[in-house]
């Protein structure tokens, strides 16, 4: 016992504590820390007061809150007989702080990991003021306004050490480094050591502050020469909060969020993720926190926009892949959404200055407008690693456009750009198009929902008549009709490079699709076409019919939303009996009924290059399941197949289940929303037990929970990550 020096006692029962106790010597001057994770774990107060009184401890950590018992004051807690030097605790007030400064004469160190106000300031400051010798102070969590800070401070003009962690509610004088200085000078002249993280949320600010300003003060040489106190500034994007810390500082429970940092030392921007307080790895002594680099900055404020961006659109942003250390994700996960505006948008850019390895931009919904736009377009005239820049819903407006459109005609690196719902109009579009004529290297642009009519997409054609590099244009869900059509199918018969055009939702009638079926017919190279949701019915169809007899090129087209009826879909079929090339048919939300399913069945039992096939929402009923289950008995190419949002029911799934036993090839069935009951489902437990090529079965949203768990289980069977396949 006599080279015992500390002792720990960590979630311990309150009895416990007792009977560990009595084992002590009441004469032996250890260091006793109390600890419980527990939560509401509390010590009482006259637990604390025997500690006191009954032993000669110099040092008592005691981590979980004090729980003070009517019968004892507070003030009669801290007994002026006791011998601590140190002291740690961890919720107190301003009449605890005076009591222990005021009875505990040996101390030299206090920590208080939660510093808060019980009586108002006038009550204290009535109390006689005392001249502490306290030379070490923390307080690791305080939201006291600055001048009840300034008024504790005042009571120890010894320090020597000063630590203070405080997330203010106010913007206020606090950030200032010369008020410090000057306090310090005057009432704090012992003190070598002073490390502070002061944090504010801007997130709901009109005015921001600026990091210039903030670090100014810090670069004089009362901090960076006479006492070496080094300090940065961050924004950080996730939150919209602003960090002020002295650096190196540990502070508990930090996230490592990307943020904008400034330092005292230069007059560099950087965008980090790197800890305030790197973590050292023993053996190598090397930082092992830091990512090697930002590559991707995703920062999602709206969270619905976020599933109309899918990989199937183009772009895929990996949410997922933490264990890549050159990725950093920033989604916001949050019950509520934080937008950065312009300023932020102006950080994150000072930051991208300095930075060469960020490739991608993902900040939908997030206030920018024209002037955050302005920001981005800065940067994009002179950065050369930027590949990806998607900046949907920020309502950047024609002249957001004009700026970005300046900046791209020239740059070297952005292959991307989505501008989706951002209200740039005609006049935006016209910005735009002239960029194209002279930009080469973008391959896909976005410009979904921005209001462009007819004048804007003749803008855009143009521009693609002299534009060899663009390969996907999305445009759907604007106000382009038949002229809008006209313009482009004209610029189809001779552009060699756009793979894709996705029109889809526009106000284009037969007209506009006799256009494009003229041009499709001669087209070299468009391999994919989307012109959904037009009310272009069978006289439609036979157009686009027309055009899949001579085209050699498209494998994939969407007509779904177009009221095509029976004889509308015999035109498809006969042309796509002809046709070699096409693969994927989106006939969603159609009207196909029964004499359409004997069209397409005959186009299934007869034709080998169809893979995909949607046939959603287009009333089929069990005995046109039983017509499609007959031909996929037969056929030996079709992997997807949509029938979700049908009315299939029990007699249909049967049908289906039984081709399933012959079919080999089918992987992807998707049955949602078809009338299916558990009882029903339960008839694929046993017939599908054998059938080794489905991958997928999606059976959600019928009436049961079987039909969720079949679904699951097909999926988990066919898993070679849980198989070990």
């Amino acid at each position: 016992m006599t080279r015992l020096r500390s002792i720990n006692f960590h979630d311990n029962k309150k009895s416990e504590l007792h009977v560990l106790l009595s084992y002590i010597p009441t004469n032996a001057s250890y260091s006793l820390s109390i600890k419980s994770d527990a939560k509401d774990y509390r010590i009482s107060s006259n637990l604390v007061s025997s500690l006191l009184t009954g032993y000669k401890f110099k040092k008592l950590y005691i981590h979980n809150q004090i729980e003070y018992g009517y019968k004892r004051r507070r003030e009669e807690l801290w007994s002026p007989q006791c011998n601590l030097t140190s002291l740690l605790i961890d919720k107190c007030e301003f009449n605890d702080y005076y009591t222990i400064l005021q009875n505990l004469s040996y101390l030299k160190t206090l920590t208080i990991n939660n510093m808060s106000k019980a009586y108002s300031i006038e009550y204290f400051q009535s109390r006689n003021i005392l001249n502490s010798t306290l030379t070490s102070l923390t307080f690791d969590k305080c939201e006291l306004p600055l001048d009840h800070i300034i008024l504790l401070l005042s009571l120890t003009p010894e320090l020597t050490y000063l630590k203070l962690i405080c997330d203010s509610k106010e913007f206020d004088t606090l950030f200032d480094g010369h008020y410090w200085e000057e306090f310090i000078q005057t009432k704090l002249c012992r003190l070598k050591q002073f490390q502070f993280f002061f944090s504010n949320d801007f997130s709901n600010k009109d005015k921001w502050a600026h990091l210039d300003d903030l670090i100014a003060p810090f670069r004089r040489p009362f901090w960076l020469k006479e006492k070496h106190w080094f300090v940065a500034c961050n924004f950080v994007l996730y939150q919209s909060i602003i960090w002020l810390y002295t650096t190196p500082i540990y502070v508990s429970n930090l996230e490592n969020l990307l943020r904008c940092e400034l330092s005292a030392v230069d007059n560099v921007c950087r965008l980090t993720t790197k800890p305030i307080y790197p973590k050292i790895n023993s053996s190598s002594k090397k930082d092992i926190s830091c990512p090697s680099g930002v590559k991707n900055i995703q920062w999602n404020g709206y969270g619905p926009y976020r599933s109309q961006m899918s990989e199937s659109d183009g772009i895929c942003f990996d949410e997922t892949d933490h264990n890549n250390e050159d990725t950093v994700t920033i989604v916001d996960g949050r019950d509520h959404w934080f937008q950065i505006g312009a300023d932020g948008m102006r950080y994150c850019c000072e930051g991208l200055q300095n930075t060469n390895t960020v490739t991608t931009i993902f900040l939908p919904d997030n206030r920018l407008g024209p002037e955050g736009a302005k920001e981005l377009a800065n940067i994009l005239e002179h950065n050369q690693t930027l590949t990806i820049v998607s900046i949907p819903v920020n309502s950047i407006q024609t002249q957001g456009a004009q700026y970005l459109a300046n900046a791209l005609r020239n740059n070297l690196t952005v292959t991307t750009l989505a501008l989706n719902t951002n209200h740039i109009e005609d006049e935006g579009a016209q910005y735009l198009a002239d960029m194209l004529r002279f930009n080469k290297t973008l391959t896909y642009l976005d410009l979904y929902n921005n209001k462009i009519s007819n004048t804007g997409a003749q803008y855009l054609a143009d521009a693609l008549q002299n534009n060899n590099m663009l390969k996907t244009l999305k445009l759907m869900s604007n106000k382009i009709g038949d002229k809008g059509a006209e313009y482009f199918a004209n610029t189809l018969r001779d552009n060699t490079t756009l793979l894709t055009l996705d029109l889809r939702n526009n106000i284009m009638e037969i007209k506009g699709m006799e256009h494009l079926g003229e041009s499709v017919k001669y087209n070299k190279t468009i391999t994919s076409l989307v012109i959904s949701s037009w009310p272009i019915k069978d006289e439609g169809a036979t157009h686009i019919a027309n055009a899949l007899r001579e085209n050699t090129t498209l494998t994939s087209l969407d007509l779904s939303g177009n009221k095509i009826g029976p004889d509308g879909i015999k035109d498809l079929v006969d042309a796509l009996l002809i046709n070699k090339t096409l693969n994927t048919l989106l006939l969603q939300a159609n009207l196909i009924g029964t004499q359409g399913i004997e069209h397409l069945v005959n186009l299934l039992k007869n034709q080998e290059t169809l893979t995909t096939l949607d046939l959603s929402q287009n009333e089929i009923y069990s005995n046109n399941a039983q017509q499609i289950a007959e031909a996929l008995k037969t056929n030996s190419r079709l992997t997807t197949l949509n029938l979700s949002w049908n009315e299939i029911g029990m007699d249909g799934l049967k049908y289906l289940v039984d081709a399933l036993k012959i079919n080999k090839a089918l992987e992807r069935l998707d049955l949602t929303f078809n009338q299916i009951e558990d009882e029903d489902a339960r008839y694929l437990l046993v017939d599908l037990q054998n059938n080794r090529t489905l991958i997928e079965l999606n059976l959600y949203n019928n009436r049961g929970s079987v039909c969720e768990t079949i679904a699951a289980a097909i999926r988990i069977r066919n898993d070679k990550t849980l198989t070990g396949a």
